[in-house]
């Protein structure tokens, strides 16, 4: 539950996937008051670990946790060490770096910084090799995140258009593939990778191989999907050359 600029309390689900290949990232938010269910969620993941996943609060540095508290929840168990030293180094600095630039940029009041507390879930492919390139995205990805939980997004409209051609980075429907998309994945998420690592944030966006529209960006005709197919098209074709 957040109260955020005189705003009704509320839990602030958000979701973005940015980049593409094994370093690309995708984080789910879920942001709310301490003392509300999310807080209570947060506590009792803390204190209940699972073989493979074992949630910790995610730090700047040692000693300097980023606030909100954001408890850091591994999707994928450590593989191997590097796997692990991946997840728990640049994927750690990356959320810790996008959760502060929410705040310092005004997504996250920063009067509220102290009464909230975050959960970030936390996919690091365990193929992941580069470094910089992991920490970049989920950085992005994080802040993207946290904009679409308080903006409400994606619209309804974007979810139902979406639908006419379901596509994400490991299968693309018959529908986007009967459009002219292929049968290559597409990536769909909240924030796109532009150069240098920056992510364009909207209700959603084209995604490294992947196909989404902002705000009232993609409508549900055949038009509309052999657009978005297309688009999915070039970015996969791009990825690959």
């Amino acid at each position: 539950m957040v109260r955020q600029n005189g705003a009704e309390d509320r839990v602030l689900i958000g979701e973005s996937y940015v980049g593409t290949g094994a370093e690309a990232a995708h984080i789910n938010t879920v942001l709310g008051s301490r003392s509300g269910v999310v807080g209570t969620a947060w506590t009792t993941s803390l204190a209940t670990p699972r073989a493979g996943h074992i949630p910790f609060i995610t730090v700047l540095a040692p000693g300097i946790p980023v606030k909100p508290l954001t408890l850091f929840v591994n999707k994928a168990p450590a593989a191997s060490d590097e796997h692990a030293n991946i997840t728990w180094g640049a994927a750690q600095a990356g959320v810790a770096g996008g959760v502060a630039d929410a705040v310092a940029s005004g997504v996250i009041n920063a009067a509220d910084a102290e009464s909230l507390v975050l959960i970030a879930a936390v996919w690091v492919d365990p193929k992941a090799a580069d470094e910089d390139l992991v920490y970049a995205n989920n950085r992005a990805a994080t802040r993207a995140a946290l904009a679409t939980g308080f903006s409400g997004g994606p619209s309804l409209d974007a979810v139902l258009a979406a639908a006419a051609a379901p596509a994400n980075p490991f299968y693309a429907s018959p529908e986007a593939r009967g459009a002219g998309a292929g049968r290559g994945p597409a990536a769909v998420g909240g924030g796109a990778v532009a150069a240098g690592g920056a992510a364009v944030i909207g209700d959603a966006a084209v995604v490294g191989g992947g196909v989404a529209g902002g705000t009232g960006a993609v409508g549900g005709t055949s038009a509309d999907v052999a657009r978005v197919a297309r688009v999915a098209r070039d970015a996969r074709d791009a990825r690959d050359a």
